[in-house]
């Protein structure tokens, strides 16, 4: 462990000799772009990509290479779970604090699947009204603080 500036630590490291990781190339007119790579490469030694492989290549490094599809799925899939449990709770909620209205329809001669068409109603209405309350509020340019 060495404790010391920026400037010193760059004088200790020995200097890289790639310090560069690309050049962009423009093709002519009619130019023909696999001959153009082909030409780069045995030129240079280096190799040469169309914007196709460039792309594919770099996808390929971030796949293999670092974490990020992976956290970025274990976040999707965990904001799926959460997101779940909470619309889940809210509607259990929602049946609980009106099973008596739920037992009146019973009560007066209603079918179980109406029963059931009026809580999905319900609570599909609830959510269209929460939905239109806040495109209201943002049309307004207010915030919600």
């Amino acid at each position: 462990m060495l404790y010391t500036t920026y400037s010193r630590a760059v004088n200790f490291a020995p200097s890289e000799r790639k310090l560069l990781s690309f050049i962009l190339v423009k093709a002519g007119a009619g130019e023909n772009i696999s001959r153009l790579t082909q030409r780069i490469t045995e030129r240079t030694g280096l190799a040469a990509y169309s914007r196709d492989e460039f792309e594919d290549v770099t996808m390929n490094y971030f796949m293999k290479n670092t974490g990020i599809p992976i956290n970025f799925g274990v976040a999707v899939l965990l904001g799926f779970i959460v997101g779940a449990a909470i619309a889940g709770q809210t509607f259990f909620n929602f049946t609980l604090e009106n099973i008596k209205q739920f037992g009146v329809l019973k009560a007066i001669g209603r079918q179980q699947w109406h029963v059931v068409a009026h809580d999905f109603i319900a609570g599909g209405c609830g959510g269209r009204h929460r939905l239109w309350s806040w495109a209201w509020v943002r049309r307004r340019g207010l915030a919600l603080r």
